[in-house]
């Protein structure tokens, strides 16, 4: 199961429930927090995480295609959804638009406001106007000069039709590549439909040359108006302006070779993006090189792979010369100059992360996922993607605890030195810190930073049983919860198993067989409740060894606000946490919203307005937008914190919640 999409994967564990239709009075305990608020009740602010602005060499960038005119580099970022300006000089970067929500909204609005689907290729035409390919949209979106996006081809659903009607009543299939033309025309890498196809500035589309055998890969232009397009045959063709097409590059064969000949001999690997200069020059992206075809059709190797750049998805040239690649999976963009420096322009080399030391606010953020505090009002973050446990400290700055690196082997005592995914976080009242690496382990950093294995045996084999050191043992490790009196409670495959003070593991709720466990939660009381999200309920697991539902019916769906919990339906309820009285807080991730149980068993939705989104900052939190919220928090003040995993960002409703 990919975790980040286990809305409706089978996974996890145990089963709990409230008493009757009552929870005990109760403290937030391991996932409480102590950070003083401040402004009126029930209104929702961003704590951390942003979409990433300032110097573009600090941030965390994953480019996938890319456009410069003038001072403008444009970096389609698909993953993320947002296509970003950097000023060539400055070097300063912007969001240019998209929200970072994927989707469809906007049109005639402002292009940051906008959901984009899926960034992939972009072009800039003669007039300053900039095209959008959406690879998951399957459309084509203008942003103008003024900064106002539309819709100029497709969305209308994936598939092919609409030559020779207007391009906005067509249908597109994953197009990628873009490309303009001197007289204003468009050219789309219509890929899936293994087709070019254009848009006249009238706004008609057509399929170019449909006889011709034309299977893009990656298309560009030159100043002459020629259409270069790399094709799945592996080889670069020209349609010249008259409408004569040439092979200019590659012998139809998969392989590297070719260098110092003509370039129609020549073999490609990966080809995965074209460019060209105002000299006259081709150039081909191959997987992790880049070679350059001259104006006499001379072949040579002009960046040679390293481990900086293994997959260049994008390329593009400036009016210098100046070479810029999209280095996706080595999370950066480089410049290589006509005079052949090679250097970065843009990203920091991390995929996930970026803002160490500075305000938690401008921080790029990857899978905000666990949350807890220490009661000293500092704030610890478990970021999934990006592998890191984050603190953030009382003046708002945020920094990393303990990074991504190897875990650790405990059965052979291995001292653990990162980590992997970690999933859920919690602090017992000595300050010790218990971090969930998903699927693989529990570790404990102590107050002085000290990191050790506490359960699981990592990715080595390990027992099943119970009575044993909880290091011996086998877990596949999801959620963690300390109490105040020293055990541990790991949300594993299995069920809710217990570490007691002494390090020793048993399952008293053996015989609670949920389907999807996602999180644990302890009360003041020391009762223990899990989240079951394929039951689509909450649990309290009872001494007895039995349990007993808290809420949701077990029928999907998000209702009930205003009566009992146990009568209400939840969608797939994950992360948990206890107030100072006694409420519980749902993370419905499925439902994109927070409920709350209170002391008398009664339902309501606390933030989220059931739509999927990242609006509302500034206005109640029941207005607001979340986007698979995944796990919460309150503190002693009673502010609620929320890891809004899907727009990267946590949360915070000031309280005490109304």
């Amino acid at each position: 199961m990919d975790p980040r999409l286990s809305k409706t994967a089978t996974s996890l564990l145990a089963a709990l429930v409230l008493a009757s239709c009552a929870i005990p009075p109760g403290h937030a305990s391991a996932k409480s927090m102590a950070t003083p608020g401040h402004g009126p009740r029930g209104i929702i602010t961003t704590f951390a995480g942003s979409l990433g602005a300032g110097n573009a060499m600090a941030l965390s960038i994953r480019p996938f295609g890319i456009a410069v005119s003038g001072n403008r580099v444009l970096i389609a970022e698909r993953d993320r959804n947002v296509v970003r300006l950097v000023n060539r000089t400055t070097r300063e970067s912007t969001i240019y638009a998209g929200n970072g929500v994927a989707g469809f909204s906007g049109d005639g609005g402002p292009a940051t406001a906008a959901q984009l689907d899926g960034p992939a290729g972009i072009a800039i035409d003669q007039f300053g106007d900039v095209f959008i390919s959406e690879v998951n949209g399957n459309r084509i979106r203008k942003v103008t000069t003024g900064g106002v996006v539309s819709t100029v081809a497709g969305g209308k659903g994936a598939g092919f039709s609409g030559d020779g009607g207007l391009a906005t009543a067509a249908q597109l299939q994953q197009p990628a590549g873009l490309a303009t033309d001197v007289v204003g025309n468009l050219y789309i890498a219509d890929e899936a439909n293994r087709r070019v196809r254009k848009v006249t500035p009238s706004g008609e589309i057509s399929t170019v040359a449909p006889d011709a055998d034309l299977e893009p890969l990656a298309i560009a232009t030159n100043p002459a108006g020629d259409l270069f397009v790399m094709d799945q045959h592996l080889q670069v063709r020209k349609v010249t302006a008259g409408g004569t097409i040439l092979t200019v590059a590659g012998n139809g064969t998969r392989g590297f070779s070719g260098d110092g000949g003509p370039a129609t001999a020549a073999s490609f690997y990966q080809p995965g993006a074209l460019a060209t200069d105002a000299f006259g020059d081709l150039f081909i992206a191959d997987f992790s090189i880049v070679r350059e075809v001259d104006e006499h059709g001379m072949i040579r190797t002009v960046l040679k792979a390293d481990k900086d750049s293994p997959l260049i998805q994008g390329l593009a040239t400036d009016d210098q010369g100046n070479l810029y690649t999209a280095d996706w999976v080595g999370y950066h963009v480089r410049e290589l100059s006509r005079g052949g420096h090679l250097s970065v322009f843009a990203g920091n080399g991390d995929m996930d992360y970026s803002g160490e030391g500075g305000p938690a606010t401008a921080s790029q953020l990857g899978d905000p996922w666990g949350v807890a505090a220490d009661g000293q009002a500092n704030v610890y973050l478990g970021d999934f993607a990006a592998g890191r446990v984050l603190k953030i400290t009382p003046d708002g700055s945020i920094h990393t605890i303990v990074a991504a690196g190897p875990c650790c082997d405990s059965g052979r005592g291995r001292t653990p030195t990162g980590l992997n995914q970690p999933s859920g976080l919690s602090l017992d009242p000595e300050g010790n810190l218990f971090i969930a690496d998903y699927g693989q382990i529990v570790l404990k950093l102590d107050p002085v930073g000290n990191l050790a294995a506490f359960a699981g045996t990592g990715l080595q084999p390990g027992s099943a049983g119970n009575g044993v050191p909880a290091t011996s043992v086998s877990l596949f490790v999801l959620d963690v919860a300390a109490d105040d009196k020293g055990n541990v409670y790991i949300a594993d495959l299995t069920g809710i198993r217990k570490v007691d003070s002494t390090g020793i593991i048993s399952s008293p709720w053996a015989g609670v067989h949920p389907r999807d466990v996602n999180g644990v939660a302890v009360d003041r009381q020391g009762n223990v409740f899990m989240s079951d999200g394929l039951n689509h309920q909450v649990l309290e697991v009872l001494a007895n060894g039995t349990s007993r539902v808290v809420a949701g019916t077990g029928s999907e769906g998000d209702s009930g606000d205003g009566g009992q919990a146990i009568a209400a339906k939840l969608t797939t309820p994950e992360g948990l946490a206890f107030d100072q009285q006694g409420d519980l807080f749902i993370a419905d991730a499925g439902a994109n919203v927070i409920r709350r149980v209170d002391s008398k068993g009664v339902i309501t939705t606390v933030a989220g307005n059931g739509k999927a989104g990242r609006t509302g900052d500034g206005g109640l939190a029941v207005r607001a937008s979340l986007n698979d919220p995944r796990s919460v928090a309150v503190d002693a003040q009673g502010n609620l914190f929320i890891a809004d995993q899907g727009n990267k960002l946590v949360r915070r409703v000031q309280g005490p919640i109304p």
